[in-house]
């Protein structure tokens, strides 16, 4: 189901948008997900880098997308990350976060 929102939201343009998952790393916690997502998040912005999908290492061919499998990914101009959740029950949340200009950290900070 996300993969087909993602191509509704972002049209042909999804195959240019870096995409990782953190539940291979945290498994399902529930309420914390939202919390730990958008620290990555936040994270993500300031240093600039992608985390990993953990033990993806095939996209099916229907989905020809930019997944970051395995390894982190630096990206030079990563301003937005878009988190999404679905929980049990049917709810779904999405929070996107823009970096300000100003902030970029040294990845050796963290």
């Amino acid at each position: 189901m996300e993969c087909a929102a993602f191509q509704r939201v972002f049209g042909d343009y999804v195959s240019k948008v870096p995409i990782s998952s953190l539940k291979p790393m945290f498994g399902h916690c529930l309420g914390a997900v939202g919390g730990i997502e958008v620290v990555a998040s936040v994270m993500a912005l300031l240093r600039g880098f992608a985390p990993p999908t953990l033990h993806h290492t095939t996209c099916p061919p229907e989905y020809p997308w930019d997944f970051v499998p395995q390894q982190g990914r630096e990206i030079a101009d990563l301003d937005v990350v878009l988190s999404t959740n679905a929980a049990f029950g049917g709810n779904n949340t999405a929070l996107l976060l823009r970096r300000s200009h100003r902030s970029r950290l040294a990845p050796e900070t963290f």
